[in-house]
């Protein structure tokens, strides 16, 4: 007798890893629409504006609250800073405006979704995470010579 898909899962919850079981209840939480923290809690930040655009390029639903439990997010947490330092850099005023940062965000977000999958990777939340420290490379890759020459500025025009 085949097993059914829900039974198929639950057979291999116990041989996963902690982090894959912490994304599983999370996952599970929201989609159950369980509040892991008040909305009021949730802060403000570039970093949730990252993880926000990083998710949203993904397709995920993810609230940044649920991910700032997980181990995942040390690591995110880690490279932000050097992700914010090449976009202040080659893009000032990034993040002048919520609207406008969003786009510009994914779209830099799907070209590294886009990357991965040329090389044959599965984009998923760890990979980018992973991956984030190659934004730079990857949308020099996209648009040749504009960050050299200072041209990062008509990219993000387009997204004001």
């Amino acid at each position: 007798m085949a097993l059914t898909l829900k039974e198929q899962i639950l057979s291999l919850l116990p041989k996963l890893a902690r982090d894959d079981l912490a994304a599983i209840h999370l996952m599970a939480g929201h989609l159950l629409g369980a509040a892991t923290v008040a909305p009021e809690a949730e802060a403000d930040t570039v970093g949730q504006g990252i993880f926000d655009a990083l998710v949203a390029a993904l397709g995920l639903p993810l609230a940044y609250s649920s991910f700032t439990l997980t181990t995942s997010a040390k690591t995110f947490d880690k490279k932000v800073p050097g992700l914010v330092k090449f976009l202040n850099t080659s893009f000032p005023g990034w993040d002048a405006k919520k609207v406008s940062e969003q786009a510009f965000l994914r779209m830099l977000f799907g070209l590294l979704v886009d990357d991965l999958k040329e090389r044959e990777v599965t984009p998923t939340l760890g990979i980018l995470i992973a991956n984030i420290s190659r934004v730079p490379e990857v949308f020099d890759n996209s648009f040749p010579m504009y960050l050299e020459s200072g041209l990062g500025k008509v990219i993000l025009k387009k997204f004001q």
